[in-house]
């Protein structure tokens, strides 16, 4: 399985509440933020998400620039932050800078400490690396108050839209807010009222179905379609074209489902058709995309060339560390040798100096007997021996004979002595530089164990480190032989897919011939059986009845994507959603919980309405949960749902965001929840803020000592959010 993006650190300034720089890094299971409410937890965790995607939805806009993310006490006036991320294998650092006035942000990513990327190429490289938009992020990586809020109201509307948030699907419930028929219908109701004015418009109705019909032909003759067999035959003969086609194109990038098209004659029934089959296209073509992608992924052929240059670099370095060594120990001698000549010379200055201090000894006493001398002219015995001297002629002979011999002999101990010195030198410099190439070489050596490591993990395999540079050779050959194959399969699947993209638009010509001929047939067929004024107030109501029918259709559409898409979110959660509310919530009587997606009429439109239920595992008895459950376990089923997704849906990062989670949890449901977070780990990296304090020491005991990192906040207008770390 690919190893999942962690958060390492995070680096911050001039955002929201954060003035001057913060720097927090991340601990790998559990990181946990715990301080009062208004210290700057939301700006940190906002920080993560602004960073990342650009765009704060939760937070109101005071102007169009978007200002009010730049902290007001920050200079110079612009907000930045910058995200690390590892997976183990690699790093992807993102940074994000705001300035006040400037509508845009400036983006940056590094992958791997080697490939740059700014501006759009930074966002395509965010989207490839993290697998997942700000919708999907909020579904599966940060839990925001707001989502556990909407399910603690006891509001209905409210609690739905907290749902559509979680699964993803609150975008389309916008579009069906937007979906109503009541335009269309209050305009019948008034052609009704008028209907005994609108004589004198029934011919200019029939003579517009008629130039539908006519602009119907000439698209059919563009398209080379036969005018006298546009017929539903003809189209049907063309959906079997297209299913021939897309099957083609689904088998080259294998796609899993089996592309089939019911039997269609009415317009409507082909229309639908050549709306499925438009469908199949951008799926068969999605799914080539991502055959391409997985085949010869980008990611995983930089990761080995990095490997291989980094390989080869570190065999080069140490190839030359050793060269330098060699010939360094070549001119020089080996470390053995100086050290022994160095001995050598230290013992000739010891010797030496033995010889300076005896030459000084005898010169001080022939200093000493030359003054006795001059003083004692008359002498005519020595004062030490005794013996006979002649006081003048001695005196003569230690001045001009023996002083200068002695003034002699320390020139000559002086200059061996220097010359020693230079030996020395000379050695010890010898000597520092065998050690400079000896080292060099010990880290080139290491340099060369973290290359054949890198090069093993890119790999995935056991190679002996002789053969490591050949095994990446062929690995990245087979990577890209496999790119290549893809692409060409996707070539070839984009070759059907285009040819049957121009057969739907023939089929879509073809149901306009029809409809529109049908609806000519319709109008001449009232003309002859009423007056003018009914005929054409009755077609302007049958169209628009067919156009509140058109918005019931995309309405529907729309529905079912909507509902579809909400239960593969819970099918995707499995029964964990059901696991985590019995531990969470442990209620004694209604043990376990199921969600199902129901449709429910809202202005003439349905939408996506959920049932949870409670059910008890003693007697199958069964309640709707807002009826029997309290807030606090109303707010375990919102824990139970965004966890269950967390560890469900496909992305790239290996860790969840859960921003005061233990709202309205007593004691009890809080211990639960701390049970149910130690169990994700090591599935998920866990960042927790919280105004909780006792929630807070419950995590701290549950992860002790380096186990977890725990912060507090302290916040003060000028400075705004500092970081304290804080010993659990």
């Amino acid at each position: 399985m690919e190893a999942k993006y962690r958060l390492a650190s995070l680096k911050a300034e001039g955002f929201r509440g954060i003035c001057h720089p913060i720097d927090l890094s991340f601990h790998p299971r559990a990181t946990v933020i715990v301080a009062p409410n208004g210290c700057g937890k939301t700006s940190i965790l906002g920080a993560i998400e602004w960073a990342l995607f650009g765009e704060l939805p939760y937070q109101p806009r005071e102007n169009a620039t978007n200002d009010e993310i730049v902290n007001l006490h920050h200079h110079p006036q612009e907000a930045q932050v910058r995200v690390s991320l590892d997976n183990g294998v690699d790093t992807f650092d993102v940074s994000r800078t705001k300035r006040v006035g400037r509508r845009a942000t400036e983006l940056a990513a590094v992958f791997a400490g080697l490939r740059n990327f700014v501006g759009d190429g930074a966002s395509e490289a965010c989207f490839q690396h993290l697998g997942l938009t700000l919708d999907d992020f909020y579904r599966a990586v940060y839990l925001h108050q707001e989502s556990i809020r909407g399910l603690l109201l006891d509001e209905p509307r409210v609690r739905n839209e907290a749902l559509d948030r979680l699964f993803g699907v609150n975008k389309l419930r916008d579009i069906l807010r937007m979906l109503s028929v009541k335009p269309a219908t209050d305009a019948i109701g008034e052609l009704q009222a008028t209907k005994g004015r609108a004589a004198a418009k029934l011919q200019g109705a029939i003579g517009e179905v008629n130039a539908q019909y006519e602009r119907a032909l000439q698209d059919a003759s563009r398209e080379g379609l036969p005018a006298d067999d546009l017929s539903p035959t003809l189209a049907a003969s063309l959906v079997g074209d297209v299913a021939g086609r897309l099957s083609s194109a689904a088998r080259l990038v294998g796609y899993p489902d089996v592309v089939t098209f019911p039997t269609a004659d009415a317009p409507e029934e082909l229309d639908r058709v050549a709306t499925r089959a438009r469908e199949l296209v951008r799926s068969i073509r999605r799914k080539g995309t991502e055959l391409q992608g997985g085949t010869a992924s980008a990611t995983q052929l930089g990761a080995l060339e990095g490997s291989r240059a980094t390989l080869s670099g570190a065999q080069t370095l140490v190839g030359t560390a050793g060269t330098e060594l060699a010939d360094a120990v070549g001119r020089l001698g080996g470390m053995e040798a100086l050290s022994s000549e160095m001995e050598g010379v230290h013992e000739t200055l010891s010797r030496l100096q033995r010889e300076w201090d005896e030459v000084t000894a005898n010169q001080r006493l022939n200093a000493e007997a030359i003054s006795y001398l001059q003083h004692a002219s008359a002498a005519t015995e020595c004062p030490v021996c005794g013996q006979p001297i002649t006081a003048h002629d001695l005196l003569a002979r230690l001045q001009e004979g023996l002083e200068d011999q002695l003034r002699i002999r320390l020139q000559a101990i002086e200059e061996a002595r220097a010359a020693a010195k230079a030996d020395l030198a000379r050695l010890e410099t010898a000597q520092g530089e065998i050690q400079r190439k000896q080292k060099a070489l010990a880290s080139a050596q290491d340099a060369l164990r973290l290359a054949e490591g890198g090069a093993l993990a890119s790999l995935d395999t056991s190679v002996e480190a002789s053969a490591l540079h050949a095994a990446l050779e062929a690995k990245i050959v087979q990577v890209r032989e496999a790119g290549t194959r893809a692409a060409e399969a996707r070539e070839a699947a984009e070759t059907h897919l285009a040819a049957a993209e121009s057969v739907i638009d023939r089929i879509r010509v073809i149901v306009r011939v029809l409809r529109s001929a049908l609806e000519r047939n319709q109008a001449l067929g009232r003309l002859g059986a009423m007056d003018s004024s009914e005929s054409t107030a009755d077609l302007q109501m049958a169209a628009l009845g067919s156009l509140a029918a058109d918005i019931q259709t995309v309405a529907a559409a729309v529905q079912t994507v909507a509902s579809d898409t909400a239960r593969t979110a819970l099918d995707v959660s499995g029964d964990d959603y059901g696991r985590f509310y019995a531990t969470l919530c442990a209620h004694p009587y209604f043990d376990r919980l199921r969600i199902s997606v129901e449709e429910q009429r809202v202005n003439g439109v349905d939408r996506n309405n959920y049932v949870i239920r409670t059910h008890s595992s003693l007697d199958g008895e069964a309640s709707l949960a807002s009826s029997r459950l309290s807030t606090a376990q109303m707010n375990c089923v919102a824990l139970s749902v965004y966890l269950a997704l967390a560890t469900r849906l496909e992305h790239h990062l290996g860790f969840v965001i859960l921003d005061d989670p233990s709202q309205s949890l007593d004691l009890e449901h809080k211990q639960a929840l701390v049970q149910v977070l130690d169990e994700l780990d090591p599935r998920l990296q866990l960042l927790i803020a919280t105004q909780d304090l006792e929630l807070g020491d419950m995590l701290s005991r549950r992860w002790p000592g380096d186990a977890s990192t725990r912060y507090g906040l302290n916040w003060s207008p000028d400075h705004g959010a500092e970081l304290v770390e804080a010993d659990g």
